[in-house]
């Protein structure tokens, strides 16, 4: 079962399961980033059975380390996902260095992204088509992860983004 899933439906879990398995929490200092990405997952709908809208900071230190260094998620319309997005992208800008923002996308939301860029946002989102699924993405994040290279930073939304990871088949 699981090499048909991996080759013939596009489902590379592992044999255990979850894709991403333990933690390495982080409280230490962050001050070295010498790098700051932005992945961005957008859902423009507010109800409460709608998907989330997720915004994910990850960053390298000097030292080569890896880390969540901030997670938001909400259920809302474009401009508060915007808004969502404004916040974050100038928390972890660095003098004038804004971080990256990329995002995967396909069919409809590339219009969607699009209006980002545009007044009052001007949201610089990198957009790349998701021609493979989420779960194959994650694999090289996952094998970082599994290996101890990824430091989740102890915040308030630590325990939430750790149970969706652990969960992610």
């Amino acid at each position: 079962r699981h090499a048909w899933e991996a080759l013939y439906q596009g489902k590379p879990t592992p044999r255990e399961g979850a894709l991403f398995r333990g933690v390495q929490t982080w409280t230490g200092s962050l001050l070295d980033m010498r790098r700051v990405v932005i992945g961005v997952d957008i859902a423009f709908s507010a109800g409460s059975g709608s998907d989330w809208s997720v915004a994910l900071a990850y960053g390298e230190d000097a030292q080569g380390r890896q880390f969540v260094l901030d997670v938001e998620r909400i259920q809302a319309h474009a401009p508060e996902v915007a808004a969502m997005l404004v916040r974050m992208r100038d928390k972890w800008t660095v003098g004038n260095v804004a971080p990256h923002m990329v995002a995967y996308v396909s069919g409809g939301e590339i219009g969607q992204y699009d209006l980002m860029l545009m007044a009052p946002y001007y949201l610089n989102i990198e957009r790349m088509p998701a021609r493979w699924s989420k779960v194959w993405r994650a694999q090289t994040c996952a094998t970082d992860w599994n290996r101890g290279n990824v430091f989740v930073v102890r915040e308030p939304w630590t325990d939430t983004f750790i149970h969706e990871a652990v969960h992610f088949t």
